[in-house]
């Protein structure tokens, strides 16, 4: 997704994004995937282990994954997106059947961009994704303007003075 061209005022009109689904049991569901494309969104890849959402998630380079924290293999959801994370920029929003604080606690390591309960309708489903784009989009765009004003601080090599000449 080309974050310059999101529409701030209408987000319903902004670009599909680009997204990258793991989910336990991701390839005997096709609702999930049914719904993004419905608003508008292209499914990019899919999985149900962590290991393979790390490789995926760093080759696709999608917009946004959606993780499902219970996932096959060795690895939770939790652990492959806080693997994600270190390694790149991309929003995670977690599923997940399970709320209780404890799992709330340990999935805030990962930084997540939402949380989803299932199950889920279309409309949560929606805010959630639109909502985490949105953001991130504000979060680059934050992360490129400090990047801009750390580098005009930089480069002021003669100190400024403000003189009262009453």
């Amino acid at each position: 997704m080309d974050t310059a061209t999101f529409n701030i005022l209408n987000p319903d009109q902004s670009p599909s994004a680009r997204i990258l689904v793991v989910k336990y049991e991701a390839l005997n569901d096709d609702d999930l995937v049914r719904m993004l494309e419905r608003f508008g969104h292209k499914v990019v890849g899919m999985t149900d282990t962590g290991e393979t959402a790390i490789i995926q998630a760093l080759t696709l380079q999608p917009d946004l994954v959606i993780m499902d924290i219970r996932l096959e293999g060795a690895m939770n959801g939790i652990r492959a997106a806080v693997e994600i994370r270190k390694s790149s920029d991309l929003p995670v929003v977690f599923l997940t059947p399970f709320s209780d604080q404890l799992l709330l606690n340990e999935a805030q390591k990962a930084m997540p961009y939402g949380y989803l309960s299932k199950p889920y309708n279309e409309c949560e489903l929606r805010a959630v994704v639109q909502m985490a784009l949105y953001k991130h989009h504000f979060d680059c765009a934050t992360r490129e303007n400090q990047a801009w004003l750390h580098s005009i601080l930089q480069s002021v090599s003669d100190g400024v003075v403000v003189c009262n000449t009453r």
